[in-house]
């Protein structure tokens, strides 16, 4: 598993390279930050983890995580227009496209049908449902669980920094993340997971130190 687990994160690092050429020439001007990739190995790291909390093999739980978003990454093929559209229905595109890909490198047919559950199954950000089946459990959970850890927050400031469309005042940043602590509860609230739910509450709590922590040092308030 560990050598199709190569081969997808190889497959997926160069497709997030394109997918950041393809927006910079869009946008006529380099982007200091690759949000796609840096959110992809945020949740790959995790849904490793979890995996092994859960007795499920890391490796598909990591090819599967590579390629959730699979169809947010542009292809040079489409117009700008029919990449968002197809953006828009990234799970269910992401799925069929992710289960191209493995059957072209020989990955085991009855993984390849997982895998594209799993994707297919990661859309949204709040649920009010338990997903039981163990690999599309573990791509849900760490998918979100990178979005409210210390990382997303992290990642969130990237992504604005490199829309270049404002001015960034660090201390309005901080005090603006506090607005979504009733999402990140809601989302933590949607995880399939026990071992999710734990984790967020660790990386949740952990964000909110290092916003306040930032916040003092940022108003002069440190001692």
């Amino acid at each position: 598993m560990e050598f199709y687990e190569t081969q997808v994160e190889e497959y997926m690092r160069r497709r997030c390279r394109e997918h950041l050429k393809l927006q910079e020439k869009l946008l006529n001007r380099p982007l200091a930050f690759d949000y796609r990739l840096e959110h992809t190995l945020t949740a790959v790291g995790i849904a490793g983890d979890l995996a092994a909390e859960l007795g499920v093999d890391p490796a598909l739980a990591k090819i599967a995580t590579w390629l959730h978003d699979i169809a947010k990454c542009w292809d040079p093929s489409l117009s700008p227009e029919d990449n968002r559209l197809r953006g828009e229905k990234h799970a269910s595109a992401g799925g069929e496209e992710a289960a191209i890909f493995l059957d072209s490198i020989g990955f085991p047919p009855g993984l390849v049908l997982q895998v594209q559950q799993a994707i297919a199954a990661h859309a949204g950000l709040i649920k009010d449902y338990i997903i039981h089946e163990p690999l599309s459990a573990i791509v849900w959970d760490a998918d979100k669980l990178s979005k409210v850890s210390g990382a997303g927050m992290l990642h969130y400031l990237g992504k604005i920094l490199s829309g270049g469309n404002e001015r960034i005042d660090l201390a309005s940043f901080l005090v603006d993340e506090e607005d979504w602590k009733e999402l990140h509860q809601g989302i933590r609230n949607s995880f399939n997971t026990e071992a999710a739910r734990l984790r967020a509450d660790r990386e949740m709590a952990a964000a909110v130190r290092l916003r306040s922590q930032m916040l003092a040092v940022l108003r002069g308030n440190h001692p």
